[in-house]
């Protein structure tokens, strides 16, 4: 408890020895070490730690808990294409876990992996049909991939219709309207988000709006 109270007050190094002494009594306590780690930008070791606890404890808990990392990691450091391949063998060992295949689907979401990210997230949309992030990230995918953008507008409608008009779910709503070739109507969709929740990726995005329908004025004035 002392190691997680240090690493939540933003005092991870110093909190990483008492997490460590923790895990070795009681695997247990693998998670907040590993946030830890990950909190001292020590993500290479923590990725290392959940390989290594995987292969002494195979549960969709363990590997659930390295894909994560691994989402973590991209742009960050290079996944050890080891991993990369450990996390893609797990899908055969739990084929019918949704948290699973909702985490590696997202994965291959960041990795620019489009049709496998679709792939993973369609099956498992059919076990967690309401799942806002598989919902959402359904439809990110298939923005990304020529002709099956209507998919992903009809996941993130479906996605705002279960869980309402949040910031996040606009914002995607956006990327798929704009993919669809409707900047007018993304525009709408990235206002509406920004309005809720000020974020600068939701600025990009209608950034990206506005200049698809050339209007450059008023991308300057918000520059401003």
């Amino acid at each position: 408890e002392a190691g997680r109270l240090l690493s939540e007050q933003g005092m991870a190094i110093e909190a990483i020895p008492y997490l460590k002494s923790a895990y070795e009594i009681d695997s247990r306590w693998l998670r907040p070490l590993v946030v830890g780690l990950s909190r001292a930008e020590r993500l290479s070791e923590a990725l290392q730690l959940c390989t290594e606890r995987y292969r002494v404890e195979p549960t969709v808990e363990n590997i659930a808990l390295l894909t994560d990392l691994a989402i973590l990691s991209v742009g960050r450091a290079a996944l050890d294409p080891q991993i990369d391949q450990t996390i893609q063998e797990s899908l055969s060992r739990f084929p019918s876990s949704h948290k699973l295949l909702e985490l590696v689907g997202t994965l291959r979401l960041f990795q620019h992996r489009y049709v496998e990210a679709l792939d993973l997230l369609v099956q498992s949309e059919k076990l967690s049909p309401g799942s806002a992030m598989t919902l959402n990230n359904l439809a990110v995918a298939a923005s990304e991939i020529p002709g099956r953008e209507r998919e992903g507008l009809a996941r993130i409608e479906r996605a705002i219709e279960i869980h309402g008009r949040t910031p996040d779910l606009l914002d995607t709503l956006g990327i798929v309207q704009l993919a669809c070739g409707w900047p007018d109507k993304a525009e709408v969709s990235f206002k509406a988000s920004w309005e809720a929740k000020p974020d600068t990726r939701t600025l990009l995005h209608l950034f990206q709006s506005l200049h698809a329908q050339r209007k450059e004025n008023e991308i300057r004035e918000r520059m401003r």
